[in-house]
């Protein structure tokens, strides 16, 4: 089958989003535009996997994230680093708990355990945890650069960037499990599909 182009995807999951949140109390339209945004970006793994450790080597668990995002006591280079890893942490913790809950207590403890007692065990209870976390330390970055801008004419145009994103990602980590809710509705009704847009929206997010 030929690969589904970007438009219809796009077209998809904000149906998709808008239909399953409206039906749990989510309407807001900044919040599942931006969850809708997040699913078509992350049909691809290479964005799904696109963080790199200093040495080059794609980041593949919270655990990993963290450590890169963290200034003080990580490998994060800057502030303004922490913030964009810390929204990657969000998102990832979100795309996962809502669509693939099953693998989180399988391989992905399995292989952040190999890596120390330290770091999370990549269980769903902590993918939350990270993904709330993460959400509300941008949340707090964005009201900041508000109220007193650092960034400069540097600072790159990332999606859930603008004037409101402090209250989107203040939400988000409100209303973490009700958007992981909605997702795992979304996925439901995205297997129950027979129609062959639909079987290849569902077949590009399993090779995820």
């Amino acid at each position: 089958m030929a690969e589904l182009s970007r438009e219809p995807l796009r077209q998809l999951f904000q149906h998709l989003v808008e239909k399953n949140y409206s039906s749990i109390g989510l309407r807001d339209a900044e919040l599942t535009g931006y969850i809708a945004a997040m699913l078509e970006e992350f049909a691809s793994t290479e964005n799904l996997y696109r963080l790199r450790s200093t040495a080059g080597e794609p980041l593949e668990t919270v655990a990993e994230m963290l450590s890169a995002s963290d200034p003080v006591y990580g490998e994060g280079e800057s502030f303004a680093r922490e913030r964009e890893v810390r929204q990657h942490v969000g998102d990832f913790a979100l795309f996962f708990t809502g669509m693939f809950p099953e693998s989180l207590n399988r391989s992905r403890r399995r292989h952040a355990l190999l890596l120390g007692a330290n770091y999370f065990s990549d269980t769903l209870l902590d993918y939350v945890a990270a993904g709330k976390e993460s959400y509300r330390i941008v949340s707090d970055y964005e009201r900041c650069q508000v109220a007193e801008p650092k960034w400069g004419s540097e600072r790159p145009e990332i999606r859930g960037s603008g004037p409101y994103a402090g209250v989107l990602f203040a939400q988000l980590a409100t209303e973490f499990e009700r958007c992981m809710y909605g997702l795992n509705r979304l996925k439901s009704e995205l297997e129950s599909f027979q129609d062959p847009i639909y079987l290849e929206a569902r077949r590009i997010m399993e090779e995820c």
